[in-house]
């Protein structure tokens, strides 16, 4: 009896074998770039389909280029499943760097499992998503778990996917990444262009991003990633299918025909296209269609829908011809599948269809008889089906327009925390930089000289005002001061418009520059300020043009001539000062004291001048709580002009 039982268990072992091997060599895709990243995980996860994936730290050379936090499941059901125990939060614009080795289109997963910790709730989260410039997530934010596939054409040694909160309040977080070279026959450079009074070819799809939507398997049940040679998910079409009254499920079991040249494994597996939804020509009452499928989608998008076929309910070559429509439109008339496979039966075949939706919220695919086909025929049949979103014209998958994000994480120039008191810091060193430099070359701008003359009110007994800031300025606790000895400054009759050639030519020394100046900034702008300077180059030969030139009537006033480094506070300051305040010298020193009651008695002074309408229109204030204490190099001390 054993005898006879052993031959049988072998031939079945063999049998289911053979079979295992079979669907393994099948299933084996060795793309050049696979990396396969846990996020936030300290040791690789092992998937049920026999991928694993490393966890992001620690990777040579490494693919995290900002580190964020690394949060896990406290208590993790054992039924969680291993790409959802971890993650990686980052409150800061962060990026990972994957080193491509072949260019061309790359296939892009994003796994999203919004667990909770005591520290981060990820359902709350709210970020943008770029990969090689292309938006593919804006303001992303999800309450259940969520895989995301993007379909990119690299043409560099690398690739960087950016991760950046959405505002300062929010973070981005991410589970798992796989980056993997897509077959070279997966994503075809041509298609289809419906659009509502023609079809015209679409070229360059290849170039495109394209984001996967839906990937369904027509009247056969859930394809799981273990059983597809890309590790790929296709869903029952039960939930998409709106006319199911005509339309029967047929299934295959024999052997797929994979042509040479024609659709393979990696375009779809066998699971696929041993199982269609065909109908035999009935329509709905109304309606030119057999069946139709429609699918949520936004507008504003073109989309590349592609329609797999294989004839696996025909009894004889030549006897299937159908049309197509999408949203309405008819995209192929008179299919004839038989002859598009090379006249076999059971042999894959798919089309690449593009259409554009502008306004409405779904895209609908429809399965109607065509005229050539005879009534007993099957008029109609789809095996599988999947909608992939193309980006816009600004390279968006997501929104209208791109999220603009530098390619180095470290300079993202988003206005978060992590970078806006550094551009700030930076932007306010630039401006002191560029008033730095325009100070030191133009006397125009040098300091905002604390005094002016007004029309009118120069006589004899004018005093001399105090000025500073000629030349060389340095700007220290509120007053300035200059190093330069050999400059005169002139104070002039404000109703001149330039600087008499009696005041310049003194004829004794050399005179380096002169420099009449001029207001440039309020109501007065572009009338004379009243003063001029004039350089020597000896400060012996500035005196000696000093001692003749101050007191020389000029227009009929008295030339008021100083150096611009000299210090006369006491008497002078306070004279053009209208400006009254209380005099407080009770905790003074000796030496404040005697000040102080010389700037009290020139602001007696300076009051009897106002009642006499001798005080002038602008007015320079006195600051006495702005005066240094003790300051003996304070001659501009105090003293605030306006040009108001």
């Amino acid at each position: 009896m054993a005898s006879r039982r052993i031959p049988g268990d072998l031939a079945t072992g063999l049998l289911l074998l053979f079979s295992l091997i079979s669907t393994l060599s099948a299933a084996r895709f060795s793309p050049p770039d696979n990396h396969l990243i846990a996020c936030g995980a300290s040791s690789a996860a092992d998937l049920d389909d026999g991928r694993a994936f490393l966890p992001d730290s620690g990777l040579s050379p490494p693919v995290l280029r900002s580190h964020g936090r690394q949060i896990s499941l406290s208590n993790p059901s054992p039924d969680a499943a291993p790409l959802h125990r971890n993650a990686r939060v980052f409150a800061c614009p962060s990026s990972y760097e994957f080193e491509i080795k072949n260019t061309g289109i790359h296939r892009i997963r994003l796994h999203f499992y919004p667990f909770s910790t005591p520290e981060y709730d990820l359902s709350s989260a709210r970020f943008h998503v770029l990969a090689s410039d292309i938006t593919l997530l804006s303001y992303f934010g999800t309450s259940s778990p969520v895989m995301k596939e993007y379909f990119i054409n690299l043409n560099e040694g690398k690739l960087v996917i950016s991760f950046s909160p959405a505002d300062r309040s929010s973070f981005a977080f991410v589970n798992a990444i796989e980056v993997m070279s897509a077959p070279k026959d997966l994503i075809l450079d041509a298609g289809r262009l419906v659009k509502p009074d023609e079809i015209t070819e679409f070229h360059g799809l290849s170039k495109q991003a394209l984001e996967t939507l839906y990937r369904v398997n027509i009247g056969g049940p859930k394809v799981t990633p273990f059983n597809d040679t890309l590790w790929r998910t296709w869903v029952s079409d039960v939930e998409f299918l709106k006319l199911s009254s005509a339309s029967k499920v047929v299934t295959y079991s024999g052997r797929i025909k994979y042509r040479k040249y024609g659709a393979s494994r990696e375009v779809a597996p066998d699971n696929v296209y041993n199982t269609a939804r065909a109908t035999s020509g009935a329509t709905v009452p109304g309606s030119n269609y057999s069946m139709t499928w429609e699918f949520p989608v936004s507008s504003g998008y073109k989309y590349l829908v592609r329609m797999h076929f294989c004839d696996i309910a025909s009894l004889a070559l030549n006897q299937l011809y159908f049309n197509v429509y999408l949203n309405g439109y008819l995209a192929y008339r008179d299919f004839d599948l038989s002859d598009s496979t090379g006249q076999m039966l059971a042999s894959p075949y798919y089309v690449d269809f593009v259409v554009d939706v502008d306004v409405l919220e779904h895209l609908s695919i429809s399965i109607g008889p065509s005229n050539l086909s005879n009534p007993s025929w099957i008029r109609g049949l789809l095996n599988g089906l999947e909608i992939m979103k193309i980006n816009n014209t600004m390279g968006s998958l997501d929104g209208k327009s791109p999220v603009i994000l530098s390619e180095e994480a470290s300079e993202l120039f988003f206005v978060n925390t992590c970078g806006f008191g550094f551009m700030s810091l930076s932007v306010i060193a630039f401006m002191l930089f560029v008033r730095w430099r325009s100070e030191s070359r133009s006397l125009m701008t040098w300091s905002r000289l604390p005094v002016d003359v007004s029309n009118g009110k120069l006589s004899k007994d004018s005093p001399v005002i105090p000025a500073f800031g000629v030349f060389k300025m340095v700007v220290s606790s509120g007053y300035y001061r200059t190093q330069k000895e050999d400059m005169l400054r002139h104070l002039l009759p404000s109703t001149l418009t330039s600087l008499p050639l009696s005041i310049g030519g003194s004829g004794d020394g050399t005179i380096i520059s002169e420099d009449f100046l001029w207001h440039t900034r309020g109501p007065k702008r572009g009338e004379p300020r009243g003063y001029a300077f004039i350089q020597y180059s000896a400060k012996e030969e500035a005196l000696l043009a000093k001692s003749k030139m101050n007191g020389r009537f000029v227009s009929g006033r008295p030339l008021v001539v100083r150096l611009a480094s000299e210090k006369h506070l006491g008497d002078l300051e306070s004279k053009f000062s209208c400006a009254e305040t209380k005099d407080n010298d009770a905790r003074s020193t000796p030496g404040q004291m005697n000040r102080n009651a010389k700037i009290a008695a020139i602001r007696t002074k300076l009051k009897s001048l106002e009642e006499q309408g001798g005080c002038a229109t602008k007015k320079p204030r006195l600051l006495t709580n702005s005066l240094p204490p003790g300051n003996k190099d304070h001659s501009l001390t105090g003293y605030q002009e306006s040009d108001r």
